[in-house]
């Protein structure tokens, strides 16, 4: 830095010496120099001249380096204090009301997931109660409100949302919020169809053990063979809730049920319902699952007759069960006709309203 300094300055005093002006700007010469600097200098000898710029490179640098220095010193002190400053973890740090909102959404969860070891095995939870089915009869899904409304008042006594944190404040209102809609829902619990053409009972049962039944190990298999007898109990409470429905007037359209029976009989296809003929969905389902298991060849034979005969014993009365215990259809209102009107009246009506 200075060597540019001395041949800038040299080259400036070379031309003052040579101009017939009295005043000498060194911007003329030496650009990118700092200009409050370097003043206007009158003619002067050019070791003179060239010393003083040399003088301020030297102290420029040396300006230089204090403010480097002081810049290190800086952030090494800005680096120690934050080393040094102690780190508390998350739940001594966190509100009291905040940890303990957590602990009570948790053990809500887990009630709602015990009362369904589908939706157990859908989170891939692996425990004891693979082999069983939902309970969906009317005192099970009493059981369920009461459990929801327990929840639901619990909350509101043992903590404020006014206290708490907004993260918390926001989980407080959704579970509130889950839990009152639930609860008013339940008023309307008969106004669906358990059985239709759209994801009802008679291929969700099927679907479940295909999509959320593995078979890594011989327990695995044996609750596969459990559910399979378990079947007829869970028709038999569907059963139960379309007949419900049906004595307060609920009933879905009657080519649903049509549909409904097309696919049973569908689902009873194959072996071992029929002699021969291709395996039916269940079958299939189990043979490729026990055959990716790696246990000895002498076990999985008697594994797949248990599975043969629950399906003879037990899945094939329930869907039969389900295709002759039919509720009936909605009677279809009769039509009326207006004072004055005629047949032809009524039928160009229909055509003009699209009924």
């Amino acid at each position: 830095m200075g060597n540019f300094f001395e041949k800038a300055a040299s080259r400036c005093a070379t031309s003052c010496r040579t101009t017939s002006s009295d005043d000498c700007q060194p911007s003329n010469h030496v650009s990118n120099l700092t200009l409050h600097t370097l003043t206007k200098c009158r003619q002067k000898p050019a070791i003179q001249f060239g010393t003083s710029l040399a003088s301020f490179a030297a102290s420029s640098q040396q300006q230089c380096g204090d403010l480097q220095e002081r810049t290190r010193r800086s952030f090494q002190l800005r680096t120690l204090n934050t080393m040094n400053k102690p780190t508390m973890p998350q739940s001594v740090t966190a509100a009291p009301q905040t940890e303990a909102l957590g602990v009570f959404f948790e053990q809500a969860f887990e009630r709602q997931i015990r009362r369904s070891p589908m939706r157990e095995a859908a989170l891939l939870r692996r425990n004891d109660r693979q082999h069983l089915w939902d309970e969906i009869d009317e005192p099970a899904r009493d059981q369920a409100v009461r459990e929801t409304r327990q929840d639901l008042d619990r909350l509101r006594a043992n903590f404020d949302p006014q206290t708490l944190p907004d993260a918390a404040k926001l989980s407080y209102r959704l579970f509130e919020s889950n839990c009152v809609t639930s609860l008013e829902a339940d008023e309307f619990r008969h106004y669906n169809y358990p059985l239709n053409q759209m994801g009802g009972w008679q291929s969700s049962i099927p679907a479940f053990l295909l999509n959320h039944h593995p078979i890594d190990a011989v327990e695995d298999a044996e609750a596969y063979i459990s559910r399979l007898e378990g079947i007829r109990r869970l028709v038999a409470q569907i059963i139960d809730g379309v007949e419900l429905r049906s004595r307060n007037g609920i009933f879905a359209p009657r080519f649903v049920y049509d549909k409904v029976i097309r696919e049973c009989r569908n689902l009873l296809s194959g072996v071992p319902f029929h002699a021969s003929g291709k395996d039916s969905t269940w079958l299939a389902d189990f043979r490729a699952k026990l055959d990716a298991l790696p246990i000895s060849y002498a076990k999985k034979p008697k594994l797949t007759e248990a599975a043969i005969q629950a399906m003879i014993r037990f899945v094939q009365p329930a869907y039969v069960d389900l295709m002759q215990r039919r509720p009936g259809s909605r009677p279809r209102p009769a039509r009326t006709m207006a004072p004055g009107s005629t047949p032809t009246d009524l039928s160009s009506t229909r055509r003009r309203s699209g009924t």
